[in-house]
């Protein structure tokens, strides 16, 4: 966790010293958009041509270098002392399968004695925003994940004429436990109020004072993965009136989880089903997010050579795809910086 927040640390320095103002950051911290955005949002007041992905290209170099290589000062810090400790080591002539976090850097140390090296990188174009698939079709409904977040998903029941109803679906959930929760609530007075509601895999733990009620918290399942796990919740109490049902996700200031999904959502006493597919009117959707759980993927590479100066070139990937030659040889060093 120590490294994380290291991480998350260096990067507001650097953001600070290549586009801090007067006021320091608070113009940025003041932004009403978070993480990705807010830092995008705060360049293009500032009129400068970087974004987030720019900057992250960039910063991620300046970890390697802490130096004025180029004279635009991109890759150096002005007042902190900066080094990568370990690179990995290159290995030539076969394939080296490797997996790396979102936003996250690989260093790999390249021989220079071996003449100019051939470079071939082969990936997936596409990201998972959740380390599982829907449990039928392809779509889900999904809860997005940050923190300091509350995401909704809500509609309307019309519980007349009957004397129960039971809602079912199918969950998943990789929530931080204890501190963040995932509910299903009911309204009757036009979502006014809410009320939590039990389910088979809900609990009323609550020892840090973060939950509202009966929640969902940890991992779906119980074990190290969480795993899709069917629920029904009673609906009972609410027969005979028009009621307002909704999914919803909280989450604190500090680390978050891949978060809450649905899918296949059943009120059978209405006949309402809905398994994400299409576009199922009735939704007010404040949040959380229907589709399969994929995104296109970007990637950053960039090879650095020191000979009597250093060169920073980027590298062009394609639909997750590179072949390129590496002009390496008899380089002082070279290091390929892949994220």
């Amino acid at each position: 966790m120590s490294a994380h927040y290291g991480a998350a640390y260096l990067f507001m320095h650097y953001l600070w010293e290549q586009h801090g103002t007067a006021n320091g950051l608070r113009d940025f911290l003041a932004l009403p958009e978070t993480g990705v955005a807010a830092v995008d949002a705060y360049l293009s007041r500032l009129g400068a041509q970087r974004r987030f992905d720019d900057l992250f290209a960039d910063w991620i170099v300046a970890n390697l270098l802490d130096a004025d290589v180029t004279g635009d000062g991109r890759f150096v810090y002005r007042d902190r002392d900066v080094r990568i400790e370990r690179l990995e080591p290159a290995l030539l002539g076969r394939w080296q399968s490797v997996q790396t976090p979102q936003y996250a850097a690989r260093y790999v140390d390249l021989p220079t004695n071996r003449g100019d090296l051939r470079l071939r990188l082969e990936a997936s174009d596409v990201a998972a925003l959740l380390p599982t698939s829907a449990p039928s079709g392809v779509a889900l409904w999904w809860s997005n994940r940050g923190d300091e977040m509350a995401t909704r998903l809500t509609r309307a029941l019309d519980l007349r004429g009957l004397t129960q109803a039971t809602l079912a679906f199918w969950t998943w959930f990789d929530i931080e436990k204890d501190y963040d929760y995932a509910y299903v609530m009911a309204s009757v007075d036009g979502g006014q109020t809410w009320t939590t509601l039990p389910g088979q895999h809900t609990t009323t733990s609550d020892p840090n004072g973060a939950s509202y009620g009966h929640g969902y918290t940890g991992r779906s399942g119980g074990g190290k993965q969480a795993v899709w796990v069917r629920e029904h919740v009673d609906l009972t109490p609410y027969a005979g009136q028009e009621v307002l049902l909704r999914f919803a996700l909280v989450t604190d200031d500090a680390y978050n989880a891949p978060g809450y999904a649905v899918d296949d959502v059943e009120v059978p006493e209405v006949g309402f089903a809905d398994d994400a597919e299409a576009d199922e009117p009735g939704w007010t959707v404040d949040g959380f997010v229907r589709g399969a759980p994929l995104v296109p993927q970007r990637f950053v590479a960039r090879l650095v050579v020191e000979r009597d100066s250093v060169a920073v070139e980027d590298l062009a990937v394609e639909g997750g795809r590179l072949d390129a030659l590496l002009p390496v040889g008899g380089a002082r060093r070279a290091v390929l910086v892949l994220a």
